[in-house]
């Protein structure tokens, strides 16, 4: 699971405390990686997925086909500039 925890930053100027959140997980990540952690505890099994996140299973697939189009985007910038010989 991700980092949460925060580091405290002193401002000179107010010399109040700061929570320095630049290196948090935004929510859209945090859901992404709970959704497949549910995913790999009932099997795979998209049904239960969806009863267990309060989901409908047209909303687990909409995911799954979401994340991996992303995934592939992700692979194909990675691979850009290797050259093939």
């Amino acid at each position: 699971m991700s980092n949460l925890k925060a580091e405290q930053v002193t401002t000179q100027e107010s010399g109040r405390q700061l929570i320095d959140v630049s290196h948090w997980p935004v929510v859209y990540d945090l859901e992404k990686e709970y959704f497949f952690m549910v995913l790999k505890k009932v099997d795979n099994n998209r049904t239960k997925a969806a009863e267990v996140l309060g989901i409908t299973l047209k909303s687990v697939y909409n995911k799954i086909n979401r994340y991996y189009k992303e995934e592939l985007k992700k692979q194909n910038k990675s691979n850009e500039g290797v050259d093939n010989e």
